[in-house]
């Protein structure tokens, strides 16, 4: 027989025989499908994240440069200091900067907030983007009195302008000026991820305290990104005896992987692809255990084909086939379930994924799953195949195809034994993510979120000026205030836990003398209007908050945070002092009230030290309107957008969200965490639970002539369920105390993940044994209370 009909022969036969068998068919199917519908959507996952390079050109030589401030924080650079970087570095090739914007476009259907970025015209070429259409920017449209261009995404193109072919040289207004567009990017592979780009056109006359911009670079080949970094800290060094507000600044340069991906997001992905190893193995060790319950049967029908010439090569060929037909049929639909899965993931994942990326069951997805179903044949059909073909036929048919050997028993424990021991594996780490989560849930942030909106508005120059954005303020929270069951109103210039915030320099009056031109300390800064404090239920502590006679014009005045009062005047009253604020120049401010610390920006670091500026003395373009009202309100929302309607028609309120709504966004990465991997430890849980009651059960029915001996003989049931549960047990006992030493020793790994949750948590670790000892023992339990029911006489009498 030719090979080709010899493997035709094989599947034909593996097929007849997986027919006949349909309950260990859809058993093995089933529990290989859940094992590779995780793998191949914690894969899909994995690959958008970590594994495919960023769609840049040589993204391996691309670095952001930040500048340092004097307490070490990384830092935006300033357009002057991006000038004399861009001189004066040796190691890099070219130089591009960026500055996140927020404007309002009309004149393509109705009025709507966009996000835009103003990037300089080497930025593009530099990242090897192409536009689909039009151009990019070029030095010409950096110039003073050059025409005002813009470039689009292909999504705005298609949403905004519906793909119209005649979009390029077309007129669009932002922020009520006109600018005509000149290109269109792609979706994909553009920093920043934007709607819009406008030039930037950097200016050596801008302040070089006034620090917005981001900076990428492209390193020469030879060089690193520590090399970046010591040459752009030498540069600062070189700036700082020329400009004494930059004295003990510095500059670092990381990879633009370290940036738009960042070590947070990568070790979550290792993280899961090794919980998703464990519960692929552990499926694996499942289905192993159920092929080795059918291994009597099989040996003794092996035996048979033996003995009428074939080959023990040939034999375990035909079971190979056969569990390769199972991983096939159990791949195809884990593929199904994955595809499922990682729909159902996509809310979650766009808090997690860099760069816009998108997890799907793709080429590459497939061909990976393909990989692992051949490697799950070998790790699950090996050794069940080469047990039951028979190396000695005559012993194999006089057994009649009933009993199972020492040898056998030892495997069938032992694979219990692993799949016990990965379920504890798993339960430990989901048990300590689910701790961290449930501990940074309850982080107070210092303000009350409950029954807030948020609304985003952009009141951009040259449509307002600086007493334009006051007066359209006060008016908009006066007709608001007004609003039945509305109980306060304020606005602030950062989107709670949406946006980073800004920082400067605080010095203190009376250190003035004896603190750097730079300034004393960095402390964060938020620009509020006065009902702020009241919309979030900041508690005041001492002084007061801002009243409308707080205006351009007046005595500068600020509120505090609590933090920042006990770092700038420690066990000193802090009410009626004095700093200065962004440098040493001009008027301090008075500190007229302190208030309680917030989280604002992320709940699971620090509060930062705030500085309170009232918005009618630091008037801001971007705002956040903040409206608390009482629960149940009607018609809230409609409510504000024609508050802003009647002030001004052309400004979209569309974003409103709740402020709840932004604080779920902001655990989004834990929460993706606790649900993957809660997922894969509740799956592993009764994957060991089933494997236990399959090894009791297949013991119980092999040694059924013993029990009905036993009974016979006047064996009480406690007796007869003894005899079993002390063997299931005993193997719960061993998996679940080698799964908590792995556990106990990896937990390391987790560390970085953890918020106020130590990695060798006693809270988590012994729940997680004692759950995995309780559902182990009842999987022992029923199969040996099961064999109390054996009926002596029908089984002694049964041939």
């Amino acid at each position: 027989m030719n090979p080709v009909d010899s493997v035709l022969q094989d599947l034909r036969y593996a097929v007849r025989r997986l027919w006949a068998s349909p309950g260990l068919t859809l058993a093995v199917s089933f529990t290989l499908a859940i094992g590779i519908c995780g793998t191949a959507a914690t894969f899909s996952v994995v690959d958008a994240a970590i594994l495919r390079p960023l769609p840049f050109a040589d993204p391996a030589s691309v670095v952001r440069v930040r500048e340092v401030t004097p307490e070490g924080q990384p830092f935006s650079v300033s357009e002057p200091d991006y000038l004399d970087l861009a001189q004066r570095l040796h190691t890099i090739s070219s130089i591009a900067a960026m500055k996140p914007l927020q404007a309002t476009l009309t004149g393509a259907g109705d009025a709507t907030r966009v996000e835009a970025a103003a990037v300089t015209a080497t930025l593009f070429p530099m990242l090897g983007v192409s536009p689909v259409g039009g151009r990019l920017f070029t030095n010409d449209d950096e110039h003073p009195g050059s025409a005002s261009v813009a470039i689009v995404s292909e999504a705005l193109w298609r949403r905004r302008l519906h793909g119209d072919p005649g979009a390029v040289g077309r007129t669009i207004v932002l922020d009520g000026s006109p600018v005509a567009i000149v290109g269109i990017l792609p979706n994909r592979g553009v920093v920043p991820a934007v709607d819009v780009w406008v030039p930037l056109a950097p200016s050596m006359a801008r302040d070089r305290t006034d620090k917005w911009l981001d900076v990428v670079a492209r390193v020469k080949p030879g060089y690193s990104a520590a090399a970046v970094t010591e040459d752009a800290a030498t540069v600062i060094g070189e700036l700082a005896a020329e400009h004494p507000e930059l004295r003990m600044w510095s500059a670092q340069a990381e990879t633009i992987d370290d940036w738009l991906i960042g070590p947070g997001v990568r070790r979550t992905m290792w993280v899961l692809a090794g919980a998703v190893v464990a519960l692929l193995a552990l499926a694996c060790a499942n289905i192993a255990g159920l092929l080795m319950s059918r291994m009597p049967v099989r040996r003794f029908e092996m035996g048979i084909r033996g003995a009428l010439g074939a080959g023990r090569a040939r034999l375990i060929r035909q079971l190979l086939t056969e569990h390769l037909l199972l991983a096939v049929v159990g791949g195809a639909i884990g593929l199904l379930g994955a595809e499922w899965t990682v729909t159902g993931l996509s809310a979650l994942l766009s808090g997690v994924l860099p760069l816009g990326r998108v997890a799907q069951i793709d080429g590459r997805v497939v061909g990976v799953t393909a990989l692992i179903v051949c490697v799950a044949t070998l790790l699950f059909g090996t050794v069940p195949a080469f047990h039951a073909a028979p190396a000695e036929v005559a012993s194999t048919l006089r057994s009649g195809g009933r009993g199972t050997t020492r040898r056998s028993r030892r495997w069938s424990n032992g694979l219990v034994t692993v799949q016990v021991a990965l379920a504890m594996v798993l339960l430990a780490g989901s048990f300590l993510l689910i701790g961290s989560l449930a501990r940074l849930s309850l982080v107070d942030p210092g303000f009350h979120a409950r029954g807030v909106l948020t609304v985003p508005l952009s009141l951009a120059a040259p449509r307002y000026s600086d007493e334009r954005r006051i007066v359209f303020f006060d008016a908009l929270g006066d007709r608001l205030a007004a609003t039945p069951g509305v109980e306060a109103v304020g606005a602030t210039a950062t989107n709670p836990f949406r946006e980073w915030g800004f920082a400067n320099d605080v010095t203190p009056e009376e250190r003035k003398a004896d603190a750097p031109p730079s300034g004393l300390m960095q402390a964060g800064w938020r620009s509020v209007t006065p009902g702020f404090f009241d919309a979030l239920e900041i508690p005041v502590i001492a002084g007061r908050t801002f009243t409308p006679a707080d205006r351009d014009g007046r005595e500068p005045v600020a509120v505090i945070s609590r933090g920042l009062a006990d770092r700038l005047w420690p066990r000193e009253t802090a009410v009626g002092r004095r700093f200065y604020w962004g440098g040493l120049d001009g008027s301090p401010r008075t500190v007229v009230g302190v208030v309680g610390d917030v989280r604002d920006t992320r709940l699971d670091s620090p509060p930062t030290p705030l500085v309170y500026l009232p918005y009618a003395q630091v008037p801001m373009e971007g705002m956040t309107l903040l409206v608390r009202a009482r629960a149940g309100t009607p018609g809230l929302s409609e409510a504000i957008r024609q508050a802003v309607r009647t002030l001004d028609p052309s400004l979209p309120a569309d974003e409103i969200e709740s402020l709840d709504a932004n604080r779920q966004r902001a655990v989004s990465a834990p929460r993706f965490r606790v649900v993957m991997l809660g997922t894969f430890g509740a799956v592993a849980l009764a994957l060991a639970a089933l494997g236990l009651y399959g090894t009791v059960a297949f013991t119980v029915a092999q040694r059924s002539r013993e029990i009905a001996i036993r009974v016979a003989l006047g064996a009480p049931p406690a007796q007869i369920v003894r005899l079993f549960f002390r063997d299931g047990a005993a193997l719960a006992v061993a998996g679940t105390a080698a799964g908590l030493a792995i556990a106990w020793g990896a937990a390391g790994i987790l560390r970085a993940l953890l918020f106020e949750t130590p990695a060798r948590d006693p809270r988590a670790f012994l729940p997680a044994a004692a759950l995995l000892v309780g559902v182990a023992v009842l999987a022992s339990y029923v199969p040996a209370r099961r064999a109390t029911r054996v009926d002596p006489i029908a089984t002694l009498t049964r041939d």
